[in-house]
């Protein structure tokens, strides 16, 4: 079972697909949408093209274990630009291979420590732009910056920003208080 991660981390379409039972299905649960595949060729591709465009793949953790007539795999995996994402998978094998995957993602977060941070709540547009530009500076190309802001311009001055930059925003999530961007050093 922990191959299964390591396939996935490798981006290795050939030895996943060899995991996995031709009629095999996935339901998955993703930050912004969910997935239902079956094949062992659509499964494979979906699995690995979530990591298209990341430079390095690593496995950090992975956890294999029975959960009554299903098994559990549970990995994390660290990605280039400090980020590291986690995924669950509870699976089913038949003959041998995987069958069944039902998966949740954590998406791509900023791994701890590796990112530079502003919280600036009650900060608007006119601070909160010359703020974000003067951090980035101080990040390597592929580092992550988190903002918390509450400001209601935000969404769309900060995708302005992030285009006229060319520093993409990677993720967003809801906190108390506001919203927290992810953006990446390009």
């Amino acid at each position: 079972m922990t191959a299964l991660a390591a396939a996935i981390a490798d981006r290795c379409r050939p030895r996943l697909e060899a995991l996995l039972h031709p009629e095999v299905r996935l339901r998955a649960l993703l930050p912004r949408r969910s997935v239902d595949l079956a094949g062992a060729g659509a499964v494979a591709a979906e699995l690995v093209g979530w990591f298209d465009g990341i430079a390095e793949v690593s496995v950090l953790r992975t956890t294999v274990e029975p959960v009554g007539d299903v098994w559990h795999v549970g990995y994390r995996l660290g990605l280039t630009a400090g980020l590291v994402t986690e995924q669950h998978i509870y699976l089913t094998l038949r003959d041998g291979a995987i069958d069944g995957m039902r998966l949740l993602c954590s998406g791509f977060r900023p791994a701890a420590g590796e990112h530079g941070r502003i919280d600036a709540l009650g900060v608007g547009c006119a601070g909160l732009t010359p703020r974000i530009a003067a951090a980035m500076r101080a990040l390597r190309p592929g580092e992550v910056l988190s903002v918390l802001t509450d400001d209601a311009s935000a969404p769309a001055d900060i995708a302005a920003w992030s285009r006229l930059t060319g520093h993409p925003i990677v993720d967003t999530a809801a906190e108390a208080g506001g919203t927290r961007y992810y953006l990446r050093r390009s």
